[in-house]
């Protein structure tokens, strides 16, 4: 279990055990429902009421596995497939179909600000607007889409070769401007104050853009595949996958160049970080690692708690519901936790 300072979690988390691979975990407030997503197609179903009696319900969503899923406004969720599919899972738990490409996987979807769905497909990034139907398409990109992120109007794409910055507010641009960095990127993520955006590659690193005046900065030497990539809410810290430990790159003053990264956890080599995840609001960083285990911890104070999830496998999928209340965390062995903040907080004292 990887190395804090504190109090463990233990004992102090909902503790689920699903039957299949958890792929993704979304909560929805307005309808109070956790969400887990397997890789068998269903959706496992929790509502705030009911987490402590251990009651739950399957929703059979995709013909496959499900790959991605997010909450939606208005309540419930969104979810893709291997089948190809892009699903809209409402409240009461109809499922509407939105889309379908047959014989092609969409692994990510993005809520945008304006209300419409972006996923990718190929070289392509969709816009999808749920009401009318209608279909924007940002591309061709020099690969198939790896990641994008957005931040106000702008998408942030990662492709081979470069990082695509497209305005999507206005219609159909051409040739948007282009971070460039040769190979692989993987993950790409923009610091929400909109001064850098970063970028995790095949070959183990992470490159950084600050805007302003295109200065690039590189941080290599992971002994892992960089899959996941989070930026604390003011922009100074960024945290990345793929390390033994939680280490944030400072980006105030000077930035990360000369200077260490702050550490959170001790870590060991036996066990590498396969999720990380900044707290919307917050200044708690919360990780996920190859040994089933979570870790979070306060920024400032360095205070830690951990948690096994399972021992059996790594941890699959991280994420903080919207407001920050709730911690959520599934592995490859199907098991589950749900942690309230107010736990989190009596436990870091």
């Amino acid at each position: 279990m990887a190395g804090y300072k504190g109090q463990k979690l233990a004992g102090t988390a909902s503790q689920w055990s699903f039957s299949h691979f958890v792929t993704a975990v979304a909560t929805d407030e307005i309808g109070q429902v956790f969400g887990f997503a397997l890789g068998n197609g269903r959706i496992r179903c929790v509502t705030f009421a009911k987490e402590q009696a251990h009651v739950s319900h399957e929703l059979k969503v995709h013909d496959g596995a499900i790959l991605a899923m997010i909450a939606w406004g208005g309540g419930g969720f969104v979810s893709a497939g291997d089948d190809g599919a892009i699903k809209r899972i409402l409240p009461d738990g109809s499922i509407t179909e939105w889309v379908r490409h047959p014989g092609q996987w969409v692994e990510r979807l993005l809520a945008l600000p304006d209300g419409r769905l972006a996923y990718g497909l190929g070289k392509m990034l969709r816009l999808l607007d749920p009401v009318s139907g209608a279909v924007t398409e940002l591309g061709p990109h020099d690969s198939t889409v790896a990641g994008f992120d957005v931040l106000g109007g702008r998408i942030a794409v990662a492709h081979y070769n470069a990082i695509s910055l497209w305005d999507y507010t206005t219609g159909q641009p051409a040739d948007p401007p282009r971070l460039d960095w040769k190979g692989s990127n993987l993950v790409v993520a923009q610091a929400p104050d909109g001064s850098h955006i970063a970028t995790a590659t095949q070959s183990g690193d992470i490159h950084v853009w600050r805007l302003a005046d295109k200065n690039e900065m590189r941080m290599s030497g992971y002994p892992g595949k960089i899959r996941s990539l989070s930026w604390t809410k003011d922009s100074q810290l960024l945290f990345a996958s793929g390390a033994p430990v939680l280490a944030g790159w400072r980006f105030d003053g000077p930035g990360p160049e000369g200077r260490a990264p702050l550490e959170l956890t001790e870590g060991n080599e036996d066990a590498l970080l396969t999720q990380v995840a900044a707290h919307p609001s917050r200044t708690l960083a919360a990780c996920g690692l190859d040994d089933g285990s979570i870790a979070v911890v306060d920024i400032l104070t360095g205070s830690g708690a951990a948690l096994g999830v399972t021992r059996n496998a790594p941890v699959s999928t991280l994420g903080w519901s919207e407001s920050g209340g709730y911690l959520l965390a599934g592995s490859e062995d199907g098991r589950a936790v749900i942690v309230s903040l107010e736990r989190i907080d009596a436990m870091l004292g």
